[in-house]
């Protein structure tokens, strides 16, 4: 079948289109995985800025604002300098 003009044809066709494929979804995953970490950083920026607003705040909304941001810590970080904004406990180690 492959020796025939149409089965060559066929692999030819099957071979470009894969690498199409390649070269659409690579970009796409790179953008995304940007773009993903762009978000949690807006998100966790946001928590920060609530709490340079009010130095004390109360620890039931730091525990929201975290889980809001979806992270654990947020370090800001001025003129060289990194500061501990919000933390929250860890989690425990999962032991296998």
């Amino acid at each position: 079948m492959f020796r025939s003009l149409s089965g060559r044809l066929l692999i030819l066709t099957t071979i470009f289109v894969m690498l199409a494929e390649i070269l659409i979804f690579v970009p796409s995953i790179a953008r995304f995985r940007v773009e993903y970490m762009m978000n949690r950083l807006e998100r966790a920026q946001i928590a920060s800025l609530t709490l340079l607003a009010s130095e004390m705040i109360d620890p039931a909304l730091e525990a929201e604002l975290l889980r809001t941001a979806e992270v654990f810590n947020v370090v800001l970080r001025r003129d060289e300098m990194r500061q501990l904004v919000l933390s929250s406990p860890m989690p425990q180690a999962i032991k296998a």
